[in-house]
């Protein structure tokens, strides 16, 4: 069964291998811009962040923080992210904005890395690890796989817009259904941020 989906995805890979190089690229610009911006930020800011960071530390010291609490709120955030990715995808001019879409993912990831790694250096690094690879492992590719498969379907509507309206509602509903299948992978990653993860900053706090 897992041979099977594996060979699925490497034939799925291959046939849009330009729109996998499009949004890896886009995903990249946008952490390699936010790594830099962290070096725009000005003192105060700077200072606001590190403050809200250590409340961060805190709370979880207090263990005032529930697990199933930081896994619906990163549920909630990344369903909302697929979800408007998922209507633009039933429209052509959604395009351009499920990649900047992308690139805003990567621009929060690349901004929060670098400010920790930079400001808290060593416990900065082991904190990124415990807290932002576990979970983004799953998350990233997730939402990489939905915004090919949104633009696929966006690039779809325009070649086929001649088409019957019962033909297009069919393939939308397989759009969606597939969409709802990437989401899964997605879903275990806000399930890996919200107990390990947590998990695994409260050890490193203590």
């Amino acid at each position: 069964m897992l041979g099977r989906l594996l060979d699925m995805f490497a034939r799925h890979f291959k046939n849009y291998i330009f729109l996998y190089f499009l949004c890896t690229l886009f995903l990249s610009v946008g952490i390699i811009t936010g790594y830099i911006s962290t070096g725009s930020l000005t003192d105060i800011q700077r200072m606001e962040l590190l403050n809200y960071i250590n409340g961060f530390f805190q709370l979880f010291s207090d263990s005032s923080v529930s697990n199933s609490d930081v896994f619906i709120q990163s549920l909630i955030n990344n369903f909302q992210v697929c979800f408007i990715i998922w209507i633009l995808g039933a429209t052509f001019i959604g395009i351009p904005l499920i990649l900047i879409m992308v690139a805003l993912r990567g621009f929060i990831f690349g901004f929060t890395l670098s400010f920790l790694v930079n400001n808290l250096q060593r416990k900065g690094i082991t904190f990124a690890i415990l807290s932002l690879l576990p979970s983004n492992i799953f998350i990233i590719p997730g939402l990489v796989i939905i915004s090919v498969t949104a633009i696929n379907f966006s690039l779809y509507i325009f070649r086929n817009r001649s088409s019957g309206i019962s033909n297009l509602v069919k393939d939308f509903i397989g759009y969606t259904l597939v969409i709802a299948s990437v989401f899964l992978i997605i879903l275990l990653g806000s399930l890996i941020e919200g107990y390990l993860s947590v998990y695994l900053i409260r050890i490193f706090i203590s």
